[in-house]
């Protein structure tokens, strides 16, 4: 797509309970936008309550794309993200419409904004599952072999990112830190404007313990009985995350119903604090309070798709 036709794109983030579907179906049906997601977990189906995925009355409300497109036990990467959205993005345009991408997911912001390095595909199976046998303990310590300015970068517990670092190694012979110091310095793929939605901490944290009773009123528990029952567990990725693994531990008898809740408010509430740490580096959100700058955040919407500047 080249820069003389590049379409204006709005990107929504923030973390989560702060807002962002409410804001993103107003701007998107009063500036005849499409939806795209830019959450990981979204992707998978069967996962919808514990997901807090748009409701079938809002994606009939304006169209949406990214969602329900996997299997849970299927991979899907950042860089499968950014092909895809590609494409979306190029239909969209054509069809004359605007684009509205929202997520929580920062790594896939990155990836369709900046792009990723591509990199050779042979045999990443293969190697994904020879790397998975062993603990995250033995695959930190190769990385740090390896690649130790990945290793600083990255926390020794988080097992995806590392193997996907020691994948690239064993693939290329190069560290993916110097693959990601070459891709740098290129320019933005794509015309757009980053806001970030943000509450009071106090306020946030009080909504996500709502939305967390508002999933279980709503079914979260059969949810997760009905993906057990079509043979998924802990061992999908989407499943080990907070909103799923612990009732299911609730549903083993590992733990009470009461623990699993709390346990997994516990864990939203620290998920959104990572979210808020990954989006409070990136330079170019411009931060909105969720509730004080609604009509603010309507009229610079309104600017950015009629023609205003990006700043």
């Amino acid at each position: 797509m080249s820069s003389s036709i590049q379409p204006k794109i709005l990107i929504i983030v923030g973390p989560t309970a702060c807002r962002k579907t409410y804001y993103s179906l107003q701007i998107a049906e009063k500036h005849n936008a499409e939806i795209i997601s830019a959450d990981s977990m979204l992707i998978y189906k069967y996962l919808d309550i514990g997901t807090a995925k748009p409701s079938h009355e809002e994606q009939m409300r304006v169209p949406h794309h990214m969602i329900d497109i996997i299997n849970p036990h299927e991979y899907f990467s950042a860089k499968d993200f950014e092909t895809k959205v590609d494409q979306i993005i190029s239909d969209i345009h054509t069809r004359g419409k605007n684009i509205i991408v929202v997520g929580g997911t920062g790594f896939f912001i990155k990836a369709f904004t900046k792009g990723l390095f591509d990199l050779p595909s042979d045999n990443l199976t293969e190697i994904r599952l020879k790397l998975e046998n062993e603990t995250t303990e033995e695959l930190y310590k190769k990385l740090q072999s390896f690649d130790r300015k990945k290793a600083i970068e990255l926390h020794p517990h988080n097992r995806l990112r590392i193997i996907r670092a020691l994948e690239v190694y064993y693939l290329t012979g190069r560290p993916i830190s110097e693959f990601q110091e070459e891709h740098q310095f290129q320019k933005n793929k794509y015309s757009y404007l980053k806001i970030g939605l943000f509450l009071e901490r106090s306020v946030m944290y009080e909504r996500i313990n709502a939305r967390v009773d508002h999933m279980i009123a709503m079914g979260l528990e059969e949810e997760v009985k009905n993906l057990l029952s079509l043979g998924y567990d802990k061992k999908n990725k989407p499943l080990k995350t907070f909103a799923y693994s612990y009732f299911i531990d609730a549903h083993e008898k590992l733990i009470t119903r009461e623990v699993a809740i709390e346990k997994t408010k516990q864990g939203t509430r620290r998920f959104a604090k990572r979210q808020l740490t990954w989006y409070k580096k990136d330079s170019e959100i411009l931060w909105l309070h969720a509730m004080n700058d609604e009509q603010k955040t309507f009229e610079i919407c309104n600017d950015f798709f009629n023609g205003g500047s990006i700043s």
